[in-house]
């Protein structure tokens, strides 16, 4: 036991002790303390419990260790993947270059092409932009034309209401007028009626007393 205690901090930075290390220790302590008197069984255990801190507070150790072995692991994939694209991307680079001298006049037409395509492409999209401003601005103006239209439409509507108002309270003071001059009528009638019954027996009162 007192060996192999001390090739706890060997074994702790070689990374190997683990779990059947302590299971052997265990068994060892167990025989000890099987065999052994009352206080040689007590030092046994608490070397077992010493033994079970320490593998603890070494695994507590072992785990930062264990983070940053993972992230190398990742970092270094990662790193594999960008020199894997770079080493592609240079060949490919070459490849083109070399292409490129072998058909330098069809590289400067593309070229050209390339500049004039991308040229009109700014042209269009600054058209299209400016004709976008046209027709914001259009409708706009087109919407203060409506507004203006509406408003007039609703003064037409507002007078054509007054105008039809008073020309149907003109037709109902025709129509009571009417009424009215009709029963005037029948009453100046029955007057005339009156007065010519009046006038006829005067006359005939005063023939009678000339006779």
């Amino acid at each position: 036991m007192q060996v192999f205690l001390g090739q706890m901090p060997t074994l702790f930075r070689q990374g190997e002790f683990s779990t059947e290390s302590l299971n052997n220790f265990t068994a060892s302590a167990g025989q000890v303390q099987l065999i052994s008197e009352i206080e040689t069984a007590k030092v046994a255990g608490e070397l077992a419990t010493q033994l079970g801190e320490a593998y603890l507070e070494g695994l507590r150790q072992l785990i930062p260790f264990i983070q940053l072995s993972n992230e190398l692991a990742e970092t270094e994939e990662h790193l594999n993947v960008a020199r894997t694209e770079s080493k592609r991307l240079i060949l490919e680079i070459t490849t083109w270059h070399e292409k490129a001298e072998q058909n330098h006049d069809e590289y400067n037409r593309l070229n050209h092409s390339f500049e004039f395509w991308n040229r009109k492409s700014q042209e269009h999209l600054l058209k299209k932009a400016n004709l976008e401003a046209s027709r914001i601005k259009l409708e706009l103006q087109h919407s203060e034309w409506l507004v203006e239209k509406l408003k007039m439409a609703h003064q037409v509507t507002t007078e054509l209401r007054s105008s039809l108002r008073q020309e149907l309270e003109f037709e109902e003071g025709k129509e009571e007028f009417g009424q009215l001059a009709a029963k005037n009528s029948d009453r100046i009638i029955a007057k005339l009626k009156e007065f010519n019954k009046a006038l006829e027996k005067e006359i005939s009162d005063s023939g009678n007393t000339q006779s």
